[in-house]
């Protein structure tokens, strides 16, 4: 409630927010360890893994694997969310090169989509950026198209 109250009194005062998503990796993984969620729902599934069965971790922590199909419709549903919700102008990802590019299109079109009569939002006028690097198990397009 908090956070909507503040996007919105700064849109009244004629400022955008736009909101930093981390997608590419999580604090935690394993059905064992308390801070993790997305191994308690599907182990081993959210996460990408190298030659070894080890979760890579190039990302600072437990990197995501978006190329994995329920990895890739979860960010492109919760970034709908925030943006109907929370009525946010745009969306700045974290290492965005370790995200898969058919995400970040899905993610681009499901967005565009949204209209000011169903939505109450303008997705054509959201603004998507991030952090293109590519390197480590992504680079050159190890696990795919990265973005």
């Amino acid at each position: 409630l908090e956070y909507r109250e503040m996007v919105r009194a700064l849109a009244d005062m004629g400022l955008r927010v736009v909101c930093d998503v981390v997608y590419n990796h999580t604090l935690s993984s394993g059905p064992s360890d308390v801070n993790s969620v997305l191994d308690k729902i599907v182990p081993g599934y959210y996460h990408r893994r190298n030659f070894d069965g080890i979760i890579e971790a190039s990302t600072c922590c437990n990197n995501t694997a978006s190329e994995h199909v329920m990895m890739s419709r979860l960010i492109v549903d919760d970034l709908v969310h925030w943006a109907k919700n929370y009525k946010v102008d745009g969306f700045r990802f974290d290492l965005m090169g370790h995200i898969m590019l058919s995400t970040m299109t899905r993610a681009k079109a499901a967005l565009e989509a949204l209209t000011l009569e169903n939505d109450g939002v303008d997705g054509k006028s959201l603004y998507l950026y991030g952090e293109g690097w590519d390197y480590a198990e992504v680079a050159q397009g190890r696990v795919g198209k990265n973005a």
